[in-house]
């Protein structure tokens, strides 16, 4: 957890980091973006073939990794709010 309610995320501190400093043209960070999003539907759509495996095993994992991304969600928020 960050302290001084920047980014807690590796790639959401690269990504301030190059945006302050200049060194990331519009059109890269544009594509930046974009790859995170289309990682994240990956992610979700993997979660979801893991759901519909039937497997209560695979199940709950899938439904722990989703848990931990919420908390990582909410992590993320509260210091953006504490920060403010």
């Amino acid at each position: 957890m960050r302290s001084k309610g920047g980014p807690s995320s590796l790639s959401g501190r690269l990504a301030l980091r190059l945006v302050r400093a200049r060194a990331l043209e519009p059109f890269a960070l544009r594509a930046l973006l974009k790859a995170t999003h289309l990682l994240g539907l990956a992610f979700g759509a993997r979660l979801a073939e893991m759901r519909a495996a039937g497997i209560p095993t695979v199940v709950l994992q899938s439904k722990a990794l989703e848990n931990g991304l919420h908390v990582a969600a909410f992590v993320e928020v509260s210091e953006i709010l504490a920060s403010r």
